[in-house]
């Protein structure tokens, strides 16, 4: 699994970017980068993070890369499954809900910090369809929304699905942090 903690990642660092300025915009909250999280059994390095009033961690975004893989493998991929350990990890650390006979649909969907990914798809090799089905797929599990993108060879984006998880976080962030002092929200709808 690659993050945007490791050196030689450029691209992962501009998509942490994009997505940084845009979210700060959108909820007048600004993101700690690169934010070491600790979860139940390891700490973790979270690509942007929304801290409430204790300093705890009350939203992450992790962005990783999806590597070119060969072959076609049904599986998890490192990325994802190192999204998806991540997520229970941190969750479980913050539990918040006490009535676990309620199953772990109920669990994952009541505790905190909520957690949302961007894969980034360096390779480009994999269809839009392949890469909605493996975020749809982490999306019915332990994330609160994941969803990914491609960028341009100047760096700039390209496609995906991430403006859906921006959505998710920018109201997740507002309601678990609300409107900064006296500013009004700003309801630009973002990149697309």
């Amino acid at each position: 699994m690659v993050d945007a903690a490791e050196p030689g990642t450029g691209d992962l660092a501009k998509a942490v970017d994009v997505l940084a300025a845009e979210l700060e915009l959108l909820t007048g909250h600004r993101p700690v980068r690169r934010r070491l999280v600790p979860g139940q059994a390891h700490v973790h390095r979270i690509a942007l993070t929304w801290c409430g009033r204790r300093d705890e961690p009350e939203v992450c975004l992790q962005v990783l890369a999806h590597p070119a893989t060969t072959g076609t493998d049904p599986g998890w991929l490192p990325a994802e499954a190192g999204a998806l350990a991540e997520a229970v990890d941190i969750k479980a650390r913050a539990e918040r809900f006490k009535d676990r006979d309620a199953g772990i649909a109920a669990w994952t969907g009541r505790t905190g910090p909520g957690y949302h990914l961007v894969l980034l798809d360096t390779a480009g090799d994999r269809t839009r369809a392949e890469l909605d089905g493996r975020c749809a797929a982490l999306e019915a599990g332990y994330l609160d929304g994941a969803g990914w993108m491609r960028l341009y060879t100047d760096g700039r984006f390209g496609e995906g699905t991430f403006t859906r998880v921006v959505e998710r976080v920018r109201n997740d962030v507002r309601s678990r942090l609300g409107t900064p002092g006296g500013r009004a929200p700003n309801r630009n709808q973002g990149l697309c």
